[in-house]
């Protein structure tokens, strides 16, 4: 049997709000109008955001702070707007190479908004221990629906 060799062979457990940072690394890491600082040490992600009308979107649609059992994460978003929740994500992705399209549907129980990704695996570390490399392994919908969890708008990925 052949024995793969690593840098390491020890895991490391990834704290939540490291894991919460790695998604949004993921969902807005290519946006070249959005850096996210933060320090891994501290529960605290700030995002800078050049678009000032994005940046009111984004501020909308996360929450101001995210807890992780006795840990609160504080998000620092700086804008203020007012937009439907498509608007709102229209604003938030415009250049985000990651979202494919904005869809809306008229159905006759009303209006059905959809957020379609790219047909991309995501990978970051997060000590998961049925990865040999202990990545998580996910697509840019998941990511949504953990970082937009009250939006009115499903989720989905491109199937091409």
């Amino acid at each position: 049997m052949k024995q793969r060799t690593t840098k390491t062979n020890k895991f490391e457990l990834a704290l939540p709000w490291v894991t919460y940072k790695c998604m949004l690394n993921a969902m807005f890491g290519k946006d070249p109008e959005i850096e996210i600082l933060s320090n891994d040490e501290e529960p605290e992600i700030k995002l800078v955001v050049k678009n000032d009308i994005k940046a009111s979107a984004l501020r909308k649609l996360m929450p101001e702070s995210k807890m992780f059992g006795n840990v609160k994460l504080t998000i620092n978003i700086e804008s203020h707007a007012k937009a439907t929740d498509i608007g709102l994500l229209n604003e938030a992705f415009q250049g985000n190479p990651i979202l494919d399209s904005l869809e809306s549907y008229d159905t006759p129980f009303g209006s059905i908004d959809f957020a379609v990704f790219k047909k991309e695996v995501v990978q970051f570390y997060n000590d998961e221990w049925g990865d040999l490399n202990g990545l998580k392994s996910t697509l840019y919908e998941d990511i949504a629906r953990e970082i937009f969890p009250d939006m009115n708008v499903r989720f989905c990925t491109n199937p091409e």
